[in-house]
């Protein structure tokens, strides 16, 4: 039986992201400083609360960086301590409003959302 050739289109399109990981390292030739601005315009770029593998995703579509998931979740760890980032509410997220979390912060569906500390931190990093 002779089958014909056809050429199958999906509607999922398979997109690789950073790279082989045993080639992904943690900056490649960025700064720490460089990668912490960076995910930070992003956020605030967006205006709108993101996961951490969406934020990872689109800075590795629009910017092809190369840095690693882990090393890009220590930095939203980092843009939060230093009061730049705040973790999203999700259950308020639901009703339409934009809240930090309360109490504990651990939930591992966290979303993010710049602050007006970090707004001040990109302006004054473009003014330079």
């Amino acid at each position: 039986m002779n089958v014909p050739s056809v050429n199958c289109v999906s509607n999922t399109h398979s997109v690789i992201f950073g790279g082989n990981k045993h080639e992904v390292a943690d900056g490649g030739d960025m700064p720490p400083e460089a990668r912490r601005e960076l995910v930070l315009e992003f956020i605030a770029e967006k205006n709108i609360p993101l996961p951490p593998l969406a934020i990872w995703a689109g800075l590795n579509r629009e910017h092809r960086v190369t840095f690693s998931y882990r090393t890009m979740q220590n930095i939203l760890s980092d843009l939060v301590e230093d009061g730049d980032l705040f973790k999203v509410d999700t259950g308020n997220l639901r009703d339409g409003e934009i809240t930090e979390i309360s109490g504990d912060s651990s939930s591992r569906r966290a979303y993010y959302f710049i602050t007006d500390k970090g707004l001040e931190r990109i302006a004054d990093a473009t003014n330079d």
